[in-house]
């Protein structure tokens, strides 16, 4: 690979403060596919900001064109049971747009699925009769969308898209926001092209998960120089990490009021692994209990909320 094509690695503060100073809290792990499509730095960590808790990789890569269709490819997700394949796919998209809806104050006409990867979101939406706008970084993936719905997907970073200011209805972003450098460019967007009484619904990692605390122990004993949380480096490739705190601080930053918050996931891990994966099988299963109890503290996984714009910014 030529030289001007490999991803810039660059030291950059805090994306939701801007603050420089962190906490170093390890070493990430490497896949071979990404060490194959670029050269890794010996300094990268996971940091977490001591001034607002929020979690991202320093160095930050940011990826290249090339190497975003090389990382995001047919090989991206892993095989999915029946059951996590109809989550996934059906479950997971009506429930959540189903909740849009209860939010919404006027009709939902226009919708935008950031990132929409294999298009969920946006045949929920078109059975809603919605008029819908797909946005993805990857070209495999927007391939998949244009064959099997028939609709157009814009391929590319969501502000080069230039969609109208006050346009959508509706916008959802299902685990997208983790694998951006820079997110908060992503929730200023959101922001610009959301109607003043449109509805957002987005999902990320809960890197407050009890799971990883649970794991970040057990790292501390075994590969003290081991980072367990986030994989910028690695499958799923989350180069930050949010905790209902920072997602919170980083709705309101850009005007965003949160109506609705809810941390769960984690008992059902287990289901996603079928027999051809028993040693992910097995190891959730004796995550269960932990799983479970992180559920009902309310340190579940996964984020997902519900986001307005706030009035007085948007008269």
């Amino acid at each position: 690979m030529k030289a001007q094509q490999e991803a810039v690695f660059i030291h950059i503060p805090c994306d939701l403060c801007g603050t420089r100073d962190f906490v170093t809290l390890g070493k990430p792990k490497a896949s071979g596919k990404i060490e194959n499509i670029v050269p890794i730095p010996e300094d990268i960590s996971i940091v977490r900001c001591k001034r607002c808790g929020f979690y991202y990789t320093d160095p930050m890569p940011f990826w290249r064109e090339n190497e975003l269709q090389d990382i995001y490819d047919a090989t991206y997700f892993p095989e999915m049971t029946r059951w996590w394949k109809r989550v996934k796919t059906k479950v997971n998209p009506q429930r959540r747009l189903d909740t849009i809806e209860k939010h919404a104050t006027s009709g939902i006409s226009q919708f935008l699925e950031v990132g929409c990867g294999l298009g969920y979101g946006l045949e929920d939406a078109i059975r809603r009769g919605w008029v819908v706008c797909g946005q993805e970084v990857s070209p495999f993936f927007a391939d998949q969308v244009i064959t099997r719905l028939g609709i157009k997907v814009f391929v590319g970073q969501l502000a080069a898209a230039h969609y109208p200011e006050n346009y959508f209805d509706a916008v959802y972003v299902d685990s997208v926001l983790e694998h951006l450098p820079q997110p908060m460019e992503m929730f200023r967007e959101i922001h610009r092209v959301l109607k003043p009484d449109g509805v957002a619904y987005i999902t990320v990692t809960n890197e407050d998960a009890l799971i990883n605390k649970l794991r970040s122990l057990f790292f501390k004993l075994t590969q003290p120089r081991r980072c367990p949380i986030l994989s910028p480096l690695a499958y799923p490739v989350h180069l930050i990490g949010f905790t209902p705190d920072t997602f919170r601080l980083a709705c309101e930053s850009v005007g965003f009021e949160v109506k609705r918050v809810v941390v769960c996931a984690g008992t059902s891990e287990w289901r996603k692994f079928g027999i051809r994966n028993v040693g992910c099988l097995l190891l959730n299963i004796i995550y269960f209990p932990v799983y479970l109890i992180g559920e009902k503290l309310g340190k579940g996984i996964a984020i997902e909320a519900v986001i307005i714009p706030r009035k007085q910014d948007r008269k």
